[in-house]
């Protein structure tokens, strides 16, 4: 169903380039959550009174970067918020905000930049940081925005158009509502029975249904059921749906996880495995109390094999070190693997970082499971037997320093594979820590 409606480029949009400003107070304190929104791999709330946005750290708590505003939007192109005093467009960058435009009825973020709709919908305007604002078309009806473009409905009949190098194409009928994740645009029709999918190779298909509501993001496509309220995600793959938890007042697809908002709008919830949701610090409480089950599934987290688990527990380090708070309270001091230390640097391999997550997880499992649930596993909160906490452990622990072992070096201004010899030298000697560190903490 593509057709042009002759939306085209213009001359430069009325949104000019302006000073630094914050983002205003409104007056009150934050009992609540508005809304929520993901941009460059950090996820953002808005406070339900407006007072302040706040951004999650890899501890679950919330750290304050801006003192309120009325909407806040979030994409690939960054951060984007709406002054509480004037309605002004402002940008967070480098800590700080930066006013570039005036108000506009809809705001978008998609990687290439920020699309703006002028107050009386008939413009649409993008901004980028290299060329400012420039009007791209219009009019429209609403914004949608994500990592598969920017998309839009007509005024007229409400049908929905793609903007795509320099151009605005029809590519369907009016929905209910629609949502953009990287993989495309997906529409729920009119009477809420069916979820679409569009991309741009594959056109419409359909996905699912019924649906209350779409939201959309870099972890794909999430929509809650009329009858329940529950929250689901889409498995393209697979092409089926998953319940993953219950009603909530909001809930976002972010590039490395869900979070949901409480039906309350009282709190936020991070996604651990379908139906199994674990609760961050409120805005305001950067110190919560944390139960020890939270504490354990937490390092559960942190702790498995693979590349997943050791970014998040980078990132929680990361946070720890910028003093950041911990509502988990986590123990961080490390001996570097003392049984070992004059081993910690091997021909070019650098051991420290697996010998500090080792003595992470060692720490903080006997501090809240003791010694022996930490050795033999307590069911219910951790594996059993060879699954254990501290056989995990000491298994991650090898993984950790053969990944060293394997990492490659970079020559001419690109990274190339070590030679084998060394990949053996260094496998050799990290079998060699891993059965000193073991046996000393036997």
């Amino acid at each position: 169903m593509a057709g042009g409606i002759g939306w085209t480029a213009t001359q430069p949009g009325p949104w000019a380039e302006s000073d630094t400003m914050g983002v205003v107070a409104a007056s009150g304190s934050p009992n609540g959550v508005q809304t929520l929104v993901s941009a460059e791999g950090s996820v953002y709330a808005l406070a339900e009174d407006g007072s302040g946005i706040y951004r999650v750290t890899a501890l679950d708590a919330w750290v304050k970067v801006g003192d309120g505003g009325r909407q806040i939007f979030g994409g690939g192109a960054g951060l984007f918020a709406t002054s509480s005093q004037d309605g002004s467009i402002v940008r967070y960058a480098d800590g700080n905000w930066t006013r570039i435009g005036d108000p506009g009825a809809e705001f978008a973020v998609t990687d290439e930049g920020l699309f703006g709709l002028s107050p009386d919908k008939t413009a649409v305007n993008k901004w980028t940081s290299a060329e400012g604002w420039t009007t791209v078309g219009g009019p429209a009806e609403h914004l949608y925005g994500g990592g598969a473009g920017l998309f839009a409905t007509s005024p007229q009949d409400g049908s929905i158009v793609r903007y795509a190098d320099g151009n605005w194409t029809r590519i369907g009928d009016p929905g209910a509502e629609f949502a953009v994740t990287d993989e495309g645009l997906f529409g729920l029709s009119p009477d809420k029975t069916a979820v679409n999918k569009w991309t741009s190779a594959e056109g419409w298909t359909t996905v699912g249904g019924p649906a209350e509501h779409l939201y959309g993001g870099g972890e794909g496509l999430l929509a809650t059921a009329p009858d329940t309220g529950d929250v689901m995600r889409l498995d393209t793959g697979q092409g089926k749906w998953e319940t993953i938890g219950g009603p909530g007042a909001v809930f976002l697809s972010a590039r490395s996880t869900v979070y949901g908002v409480g039906p309350d709008r009282a709190s936020v919830a991070r996604l651990v495995s379908p139906g199994n949701w674990l609760r961050t610090a409120g805005l305001t409480d950067a110190q919560p109390a944390v139960s020890s089950d939270q504490k354990v599934q937490r390092l559960n987290e942190f702790t498995q094999q693979g590349d997943e688990a050791f970014n998040a527990w980078a990132a929680a380090r990361a946070s720890h070190l910028a003093n950041e708070p911990d509502p988990y309270k986590f123990n961080w001091e490390n001996n570097g693997c003392n049984v070992v230390k004059n081993s910690l640097e091997v021909a070019g391999y650098f051991f420290k970082n697996a010998c500090v997550r080792h003595d992470f997880g060692y720490r903080n499992y006997q501090e809240v499971l003791g010694k022996e649930g930490f050795r033999d596993g307590v069911d219910g909160r951790t594996g059993l037997g060879d699954q254990s906490p501290k056989a995990t452990i000491d298994l991650v622990f090898k993984q950790d320093l053969y990944k060293e072992c394997h990492r490659p070096v970079m020559s001419g201004g690109y990274p190339v594979a070590r030679p084998a010899i060394q990949v053996s030298l260094c496998t050799a000697a990290a079998d060699e820590m891993v059965e000193a560190v073991v046996a000393a903490a036997s």
